[in-house]
């Protein structure tokens, strides 16, 4: 994953899906709401919050079940509103840097500014 991402805060859910050697298959869909909803090896869903649903993921990881992939949802009006804020700051970031002679001082300043974006 790229540590200078900086759009976590967009993310809608997160869909987990493990598996056993026999290719069978349960999945987990994380909401920010503290619930998940669970399909289970018949392919049954349901909604279940979050403590609960972590007494299913220990059962089938007990059981042999691993995680083969781990998806993330972004709401996309939160993505690009995050992304065109982005875009804007390193507009700001690039005139203010024009002004600079310094080489050092051009990636000091970068460095400060995606840190202080993704600490945000």
């Amino acid at each position: 994953m790229n540590p200078d991402f900086p759009y976590h805060k967009t993310t809608d859910y997160t869909t987990y899906t493990l598996t056993d050697a026999n290719g069978n298959t349960v999945s987990f869909k994380v909401r920010g709401n503290n619930k998940v909803d669970f399909t289970d090896l018949s392919g049954k869903t349901g909604t279940y919050l979050i403590h609960a649903a972590r007494n299913f993921w220990n059962e089938y990881v007990r059981r042999g079940f691993n995680v083969v992939n781990k998806c993330l949802h972004h709401d996309m009006k939160k993505f690009h509103k995050a992304c065109s804020e982005i875009e804007k700051d390193y507009e700001k970031m690039n005139l203010e840097l024009a002004s600079k002679d310094n080489h050092d001082t051009i990636y000091e300043y970068e460095r400060e500014y995606r840190t202080t974006k993704i600490n945000e």
